[in-house]
Formats: structure tokens, sequence, C-alpha cells
């Protein structure tokens, strides 16, 4: 009875309707044995595969116009090979099994033969009810081989539904799995049962996993896509992408995804779909889809990154897909021209473009143009004129062409060429092409007149003024030229009448050049300072090049504001800190000295041409302390027993000021007033530094710190003694000039007078002269000097010691040295400035005797022996020769307008001792600057070291 009740009920699953499910299936045999599949399968019966293969009709593409037809999947799942159950299924049951009997002695085939070849025939209908019968059969193979040809029929009809439960229970009942399970995952897939499927791949070998879950994840693709409105909006289609971004991460189906971005942006949702298409250049693409999406991008993207995207994919479509990159090729340059037509004028990235654009399209005139306007405005004459002559070749009558080539010309220094292209008589004359006459004549004349050809420059100046008879500068530079024609009163009344009756600047100008040129100095500073007060700016600003050029920037700067000057902003205030060490070492036990100084000074401009200074100094000195009973201040208590009662000062912090105040004008004036150090064993004393100069000579009072050892720095106070005594101060005056000797070849002299003082400190006396003979070079305005020095120095005694009553400074009775010189000096009006000098000679020096205690009254009653001959002692003294040299090195760089930053070296053993010095410092101006408009001597600004 159970049987029959099977048997019904499978026939009622073979005999039910198809339903809605039926769709295009595979044929059974196909699915059996691994046949090829069909050319296009439906999306429902597949699901995908490991790797994709592309039709040519599945991305059809313009270079602006992409349009996608997802193709069906490329893929087919597929038994293994099974034809045992097709054929000879009897032959291969056990002799005791049971067997559907057939009529005696008839040669028909088994009812479950019969049910397959019906299957192999194509009629699933009569198959599955065939099929029926079989499956409720008490023999299990039998059974099951006939449920699996009825799970195959009822899925050919499309009847999924109802085979899958057939499916499940071979599965389970481990009937075939190797097939039944593939069979079973096909039919959930087909069905839409993802989970159920999900389940089952897992239940595959590890090996086949993977491909498996990528068709589960095209199928899914596929149905949703299909599924999908065409009508639907952005919100609706960003949730299919998230719901498949599991798909497009793993690259599955890009065909569908492009549509997916499309339909993005024909919802409006550029940004969405502009981020998909870039997602999907990340994939393996066929060559179209791949240009397909990169001509959508090209119309989204900015150009910048368009152009970056291109110079990417370029290399792979051009080897893939030649056709499709010529489109894009062209599409780029578009791009690269609209790119050109939106940059400035003057900028390096319009350059960049046109060269670009002349490597894809060699005579494009808009590039060729851009580029050669680019050259000439950096100074490329040569190549600006071969480009323009390209251009006025092809459009001769293009009236910017020719004046490009006449420009270019002009500034290569062809001006003879320059009006070439306007004088063919294609190019009408206008305002633009008399300006350029104009400048060619200029040139003409400027050139004619720097070559000394004055009748030559007199004939283009008068062409000139037959253009515009009003032009104040032709008529400046004819006064100019008639000057130099001899005619110099008529140059001289020209320039006069024309200032007389329309004073301007540039005649003002042009009259200081005359009266410097003819040597009458008082008549144009007589000028300029009585213009420098003139009500017109202009004018006033004039003066600014005649007070720069005689060293007055501060003066130039408050008249004349141009903010192109090398001197703007030279009035306005600034800060200096300069970081510097000093390292003084010699032969003596209390002589050397190491300082290492923060110089801090803010320089403030006032009145035209004054300006006020205010500096403090912090200044950490250390020497050498002796041994612990130095021969030191009045050693010869301690001879005579006196304990000692404190040692010398070896290392102490001192703090020095100075207020300034430099006025520019005919006569220099810079003062200076401070003191000596403060915490120092001896009270500081006032000190102070007045020069007053020219450009040729100087006259000088001070009286300045004597730096050679921390005694005669800032005292020391004596071991052997409350005394304290030294802080010696040089007071005196000097005076220097030179005097130049034609050919750049000049002599300078200097002398001067020192009176040293000091507390409990020997007095002494000091003469000194300094000589050289040399010729300065220029180079570029910058400065090379050579030449022989001779300096000589003379002391009325020799205080070189650190015993009580002397001050510890080099005093030699007689210094000289001899010898050659060099110096390389940049010069001014450049965001940089540096000065290297050097020289060696012949050093003789000669060291007096000089006693122990020059203070000392002789009196040694009640003294020790040992302490009455220290007392009256005597140092021996000395003759020195040797080779001496001094090189000093100092420079600074403009880091901003706002910012510089330099330092300064030096070392010299032009003494009996060698002295080294280094620094580093920055000025902040606090207002922009330009360029260098002084050259800040850092050695002079710090004071002079040691006592030479």
């Amino acid at each position: 009875m159970s049987r029959l009740w099977l048997i019904a009920i499978l026939f009622l699953s073979a005999t039910a309707p198809h339903g809605w499910a039926q769709v295009r299936q595979e044929p059974l045999d196909q699915v059996l044995r691994s046949d090829p599949p069909p050319t296009r399968q439906s999306a429902d019966d597949h699901t995908q595969g490991v790797t994709q293969r592309r039709s040519d009709e599945q991305v059809r593409t313009r270079a602006h116009d992409s349009r996608v037809e997802p193709a069906e999947p490329p893929w087919e799942y597929a038994s293994p090979e099974d034809a045992d159950i097709l054929e000879g299924w009897d032959a291969r049951f056990p002799a005791d099994a049971a067997k559907r009997p057939a009529a005696p002695g008839s040669s028909e085939p088994s009812a479950l033969a019969q049910a397959w070849q019906l299957y192999r025939r194509g009629n699933f209908d009569a198959a599955a009810k065939a099929f029926a019968a079989p499956a409720a059969s008490g023999n299990r193979q039998e059974a099951l081989n006939a449920r699996l040809g009825l799970a195959y029929s009822l899925i050919k009809q499309g009847r999924r539904d109802q085979a899958i439960p057939h499916l499940e229970y071979l599965v389970d009942e481990g009937y075939r799995p190797s097939e039944t399970r593939l069979a079973l995952i096909h039919a959930l897939m087909q069905s839409g049962r993802w989970q159920e499927a999900r389940a089952q791949i897992a239940q595959l070998p590890p090996d086949q996993r993977a491909a498996w879950e990528k068709r589960l994840l095209e199928a899914r693709l596929l149905k949703e896509h299909r599924s999908l409105p065409r009508d639907a909006g952005p919100q609706a289609l960003s949730a299919f992408v998230d719901t498949h971004k599991k798909a497009l991460a793993d690259c599955v189906r890009p065909d569908v995804f492009h549509d997916i971005a499309k339909r993005l942006a024909e919802a409006g949702a550029s940004q969405q779909a502009t981020e998909l298409r870039r997602r999907l250049l990340d994939c393996p693409l066929a060559p179209e889809l791949r240009q397909g999406i990169l001509a959508e991008l090209m119309n989204s993207l900015a150009d910048e990154e368009a152009l970056a995207l291109l110079e990417k994919e370029r290399p792979g479509l051009r080897q893939a897909a030649p056709k499709a990159a010529a489109e894009l090729d062209a599409l780029e340059l578009q791009i690269l021209k609209r790119r050109l037509a939106a940059q400035s004028p003057d900028s390096d990235a319009k350059a960049r473009l046109a060269e670009e654009i002349l490597k894809r399209a060699p005579a494009d005139p808009d590039a060729l143009s851009a580029l050669a306007w680019h050259r000439f405005k950096r100074g490329e004459y040569s190549e600006a004129e071969k480009l323009f002559a390209r251009l006025a070749q092809a459009d001769p009558g293009n009236r910017d062409y020719a004046l490009g080539l006449g420009y270019a010309r002009l500034n290569s220094g062809n001006p003879g060429a320059a009006l070439d292209g306007l004088d063919r008589g294609l190019v009408a004359e206008d305002a633009e092409t008399r300006k350029l006459r104009q400048l060619v004549y200029r040139r003409q004349a400027a050139d004619a007149y720097d070559s000394g050809q004055w009748d030559a420059a007199a004939r283009h100046l008068e062409k000139l003024l037959a253009l515009d008879p009003a032009d104040a500068d032709a008529k400046e530079l004819l006064a100019w030229t008639r000057y130099r024609q001899g005619r110099r009163d008529d140059a001289r009344a020209l320039m006069e009448e024309n200032f007389a009756a329309k004073p301007s600047a540039s005649l003002a100008a042009g009259l200081l050049g005359v009266y410097t040129a003819a040597g009458d100095e008082d008549r144009a500073r007589g000028m300029a300072e009585r213009l420098a007060d003139d009500p017109d700016p202009a004018v006033r600003a004039a003066m600014g090049p005649f007070f720069f050029d005689r060293g007055a920037p501060v003066t130039a700067a408050q008249l004349d504001r141009s903010p192109d000057r090398c001197y703007r902003n030279a009035d306005s205030p600034r800060l200096e800190a300069f970081l510097y060490h000093r390292s003084k070492q010699g032969d003596g036990k209390f002589g050397d000295i190491e300082e290492t100084a923060l110089p801090i000074t803010l320089v403030y401009p006032t009145a035209l041409g004054n300006q006020w200074s205010a500096a403090v100094t912090p200044k950490y000195l250390s020497g050498n302390g002796g041994p612990s009973n130095p021969q030191a201040g009045r050693y010869y208590r301690f001879l005579d027993g006196a304990a000692k009662k404190q040692d010398l000062e070896d290392s102490l912090f001192v703090v020095q000021p100075e207020v300034g105040f430099a006025m520019e004008g005919r006569l220099q004036t810079d003062i200076r007033i401070g003191s000596t150090p403060f915490n120092g064993p001896v009270d500081p004393t006032p000190t102070f530094d007045a020069r007053v100069g020219a450009s040729d000579g100087y006259v000088g009072l001070h009286r300045s710190n004597v730096k050679d050892s921390i005694l005669s720095y800032v005292g020391q106070k004596d071991p052997y003694g409350n005394d304290e005594w030294g802080r010696v101060t040089r007071n005196g005056v000097e005076a220097g000039k030179t005097w130049p000797l034609g050919d750049r070849w000049w002599v300078s002299g200097s002398a001067g007078f020192d009176y040293y003082m000091g507390d409990s400190v020997w007095d002494n006396q000091a003469v000194h002269l300094d000589t050289a003979v040399g010729q300065t070079l220029l180079f570029d305005r910058d400065e090379f000097s050579y030449g022989l020095f001779f300096t000589a120095q003379h002391f009325r005694r020799n205080s070189d010691f650190y015993t009580y009553g002397h001050g510890g400074y080099y005093s030699p009775e007689l210094m000289t040295m001899v010898g050659p010189f060099v110096r390389y000096r940049t010069a001014v009006c450049r965001d940089y400035w540096f000065d290297v000098q050097a020289s060696a000679g012949w050093l003789h020096q000669r060291l007096d005797s000089s006693p122990f205690y020059p203070l000392f009254d002789g009196d040694t009653a009640g003294f020790t022996p040992a302490a009455a001959a220290d007392a009256n002692g005597e140092y021996d003294s000395d003759t020195d020769n040797k080779l001496g040299f001094n090189l000093r090195l100092q420079g600074m760089k403009l880091i901003t307008p706002h910012l510089a930053a330099g330092g300064f070296a030096s070392v010299n053993n032009s003494a009996d001792y060698t002295e080294w010095t280094a620094g580093v410092g920055i000025q902040i101006f606090f207002d922009p600057q330009n360029l260098f408009w002084t050259r800040k001597d850092m050695f002079s600004e710090f004071g002079k070291h040691s006592n030479k």
C-alpha cells in the first residue's frame, strides 16, 4: 500500500503544471555530459564561472556615448559523464536485484530505461511521468536513479521548485554527490534561493567553493539587475551597488555596473556615477568597455584628473584597441586646448600644456603662439623667434604673429630685422605696430649710443621724434647724444629748458647726470638736496638713485617708494640677532679667552636719512685660571706668606649695552654710545665710537673695550688681596683716506693714536699706521681687489701680562707686517652678498721687557727674599719673525622678503697668538625687502676683537 501511495505522489509531481518558473534550459545530455554550452545562455540558467570572456555584442561604445548591453554569462554548469544512466541500465543491476518484469520472451527495455529514452528525445513531460513509477521501486539504486531522472525532467520543464526536493533527497542520500549537489545548487540559484544555494556551496570540496561563490554572485547580480525598474532613482541604484559591493570588488560582471553608472548619471547622481566608473577601471576589462568608461569619465572629471587618467590608461588601450586609443587621443587634445585657453598667459603651466599639445599636433597655431610668447617672456628670444617665424610664414597677414616676431628679433639683438613683418604691407598700421616701431628706433638709438655712434643715434632719435614729437625720453637721450657729440652746452641747455618748462622726474635725473658727468658734484648734490623737498613725489623719487649711489639707502628709500627698487623699505625698522663664538689661544698662562655672545639690535629709521639703534649683548666669557696659586695679581704677597683669598675669574656671564645714531649726508655720521660689560669684577665704564666720513675718507674718535683677555675685558680680583684691576679701554683718534690713481688703481692709508687706561692699570700709549696700494676690478658689478699692504704698530709699554698693574693686552714695542692681499665682495642689489678677504705677509714683532708690578713703589722692607725678588722682577723682552695671515668671510642671504640669514668666520695669527671667530645670525625686516641695499660689516658691527 505504501508503495502505491509513493507512486501516486511521484506521478502527480511529474504531471503537475509547469508554473511561472518556465525558462530556457540546456538539454540534459549537455548538463550530464559537459558538452559545449550553446552560443548564448539564459542568465537564469547559469551562475558565474571563475573566468569570463566577452562577446562582440557585450559592449558597444563611442568616445562620448557608452552604451551597454549586458551579455549572458559565458559559463555553464555541466554534470560528469553519465552514460550509464542513459544506456545499459538493466545490465548493471545485481543478479538478485528486483527488476520490473517485461513480457515473456520480450526484448523491450525496462521501464527505467524507457523513461531515460523519453528524456533523451526531449519529451520531458512524458519522461517525468515515466520516472514516477520506478522512483517508488523497492530497489534503492533504481529508485534513486529514477528520482534523478524525474528531477532533471522537472527542471527541463521549468518546474524547479518541484525538482529541488528530489535533488535535496538525493543529496541527503549521498547519491552521486558530485553531480546531484551541483544540480541542486544550479536549481536553487535559478530559483533565487541564494541562502540555500550558499549553504550547499559550503558543502562542496574546498577547491570548488570559490568558483561557485562567484557564480552565485553573478547569478544574483543578473537576476536583480533585470528586476531593477528602468526608471529607478539614484537611491535605488545606489542601494543596488551597495547590495552587490562584493561582486563589484571581485570584478564580477563589470558591464552590469557600467550600466548602473550610466543610469546614475542620467538620474542626476553624477558623483556616484563617477566614483563607480573609477572603481571599474581597477578591473580587467575588454578594450571596448574600458574605452566607454573612460569616455564617460572624461566628461565628468576635472581636466587635470582626466588627463592623468588618460596617461595611465593609454598604454594598455593603445596595444589592445588602437582605434579606441586614437579616439581618446583626440579627446585628450581637446581637453589640453581647453586648459591652454584657461591658463594665465605668463604661467609655466601654459607653456607645458602647449608643449604637450605640440607633441600631438605639431602645427597647432594656438599652442605654437602660446609657447612662443612664453619663450619670449622668459627671455629665450632665439627660441621665440623661431616659433614666431613658423607662425608668420603660415599666416603672414596675422598682426599678432608679426608683432611677436618683431619683439623677439628686437630682444634677441637683431633690431634691424624686427620690422620686416610690418614692412611687407600685409599688416595694417595701428597703435601696436607704431609702438613696436618706436621701440625698435629707440633700441637702435640706444645701441648706437652705447657703441659710440653718436651720429647714428641722433638719426634714430629723430625718426623716433617724428613718430612722437612729445617723447620726453627721446628728447632726453637726444640731449645726451648732443653732449656726446661735443655739443655739451646744447645738451645742457636743452635739458634745462625742458625741465624749466615742465619739471619731470626723468629730466631731473638727466640733469643730475649731466652735472655729474661734467664733474660738478657740488651742483649735482645741491640740486638733489633741493629737489628732495619738491612737492612733486615723482621728482622727489627721481632723487632716490642719486642718493643711493652715494651710500645713502635710507634717504633713497624715503624719497623713492617705487616697489621695484633695490632699496625698497630700506627706511623700515629691523631686528638683528647674531650668535658668535671667539677663541683666542696664545703662549701665556692667562691670556686665552673664549667668548660666546648674542648681540640683539633694533634699528629704527626716523627723519630723512637718520636712524637710531639699540643693542644688548649677553656674553659668556671663559679663560685659563692657571695653577692653584697663579702668578697673577700681587703674587709676591703669596711668596711673602699670605694666603690665597680667591681664584681668578675663569668664567662669567656679562651683559653689554649700546645705543647708536647714524645720519646720511655729504658727511656720513655714525655715533655709538655704550659701556664695558656689566657683571664683571670691575665696575663698567662708558664707551663710545664716533665717526664722520665721506666716500674717500673718515675721521673718528673712540673709547672702546680691549678684549684680549678676561683681565682687559672685565677685570680681575687679586687672588692674594681684595683689590680689583683691569677693564682696559682704548681711547683715541684715527683717520683714513683713499686716493685714486687712475685705471682703478688706488692708494689708501690710515693712522691713529690711542691712550690705554684701566682700573689700577699702567697707562699706555700706542700709534698705528696702515697703508695699502691696489687695484679694484669689476665683474658684473662685483669687486675684486688685490695689492700689497703694510701695517705697523708701536706701544710705549708692554702690558701683555697678568700681574697687578698690567692690562693683559697685546702691546708690542713694534709690530710690522707686509704682504699681499686679495678681496672679493659681491655687489649690492642682489638677494645675497658675501665678502671674502685674505692677506698674508712677513710678521716682525718686538716685545719690550716690563716690570712684574709696574705700579709697585719698590719698597720691599720686611719681604721674604723670594717675595722681594718677585716684587722687583722684570719680564724679558722677546723678538719674533714669522709668516702671518688673516682670513675673513661674511655673507647674508635673503630667505624671504622679511627674513635674511647669514654668518661670518675669521682666523688670524698676525700677533703672538691665534684667534678665530665664527657666527650666524638673522635679520628680521618689519617691511618686505626686494634685495640687499647694503653689505653689513659684521666684524666692524660687533666691535674689534683682540687688540690688533
